[in-house]
């Protein structure tokens, strides 16, 4: 927190190797992320990111799990986050108001793996114009203690 704004994220510990399941997934949940940071500008629907989000995710073989499973699949990919953790934009379908400069969203591609739980991640930045600013400073890679 910094003068009474949020920052979201979350980041993957296993104690011991991951399976290859694991490291897969969030490899691919990274991919998800990133194909979303690359799309995120003024003026696009905030519909469109969780298109994007769950076409990608069902490319890489994860539509059945991705942010849920069965009845517990949530409809979303990201929120705004500023003097509250979870603000609007809500990045959902249905959702048609235009992304504007300077919004500060939390972007979290996660998958329930059965027997195994959740895997993603999830970074705060702003919308800039011609990009994104990430406002996470911590390495995305996966923390593995032995």
């Amino acid at each position: 927190m910094l003068e009474g704004y949020h920052v979201d994220q979350t980041r993957m510990a296993c104690l011991g190797q991951p399976p290859s399941t694991v490291t897969d997934a969030y490899a691919a949940m990274l991919d998800v992320q990133g194909k979303v940071f690359d799309a995120l500008r003024p003026g696009t629907p905030w519909e469109d990111m969780y298109q994007l989000a769950t076409d990608r995710a069902a490319e890489l073989g994860y539509a059945d799990v991705f942010m849920g499973q069965g009845r517990e699949q949530v409809k979303f990919v990201g929120h705004g986050v500023g003097l509250e953790l979870d603000e609007p934009p809500v990045l959902a379908p249905k959702l048609r108001a235009p992304l504007a400069a300077n919004m500060t969203l939390a972007i979290e591609p996660k998958v329930a793996l059965p027997g195994i739980g959740i895997v993603g991640i999830e970074d705060t930045v702003v919308i800039r114009e011609t990009g994104v600013e990430r406002l996470t400073i911590c390495s995305p890679e996966m923390i593995v203690v032995e």
